[in-house]
């Protein structure tokens, strides 16, 4: 069955979303990587994630490799972002597909220092499309 999510942190945008932090209607964090677009529709896999671990993420004291390869909860959804309709099934999987987890070394601080003001201007223009909370 398909939930309904929000966007509530945009943390990788290059020409679309790639990397960003959803939000369910009871408020469970899922961060959410970009896996692929088809006609025009992008798929993303997401696990939940605590406020403590988000946290050491977007301070750098954790990588995303680490976070996907082993998470909290051993949930996977599939989250799918199309115009203004965030939806997220859940998958019968056991891990993250080796395949698309990302290289090591990615931690988002590192990212976001390197492209702060292009990650400022994305987010303010993308604010009102996915009803960003900034």
């Amino acid at each position: 069955m398909a939930k309904q999510v929000k966007i509530s942190e945009m943390l990788v945008y290059y020409d679309l979303p790639e990397l960003f932090i959803a939000d369910d209607e009871v408020g469970t964090k899922f961060i959410c990587l970009l896996t692929g677009i088809t006609n025009n529709i992008t798929f993303y896999y997401a696990t939940p994630i605590s406020t403590n671990r988000l946290s050491q993420f977007i301070q750098g004291k954790i990588e995303l490799y680490n976070i996907l390869k082993y998470p909290e909860i051993n949930e996977w959804y599939s989250v799918h972002l199309e115009k203004d309709n965030v939806t997220a099934n859940k998958l019968e999987i056991d891990s993250f597909p080796a395949n698309l987890l990302p290289e090591k070394g990615f931690f988002v601080n590192n990212e976001i220092s390197n492209n702060e003001l292009i990650v400022k201007e994305v987010i303010k223009k993308e604010k009102n499309k996915y009803k960003l909370k900034v």
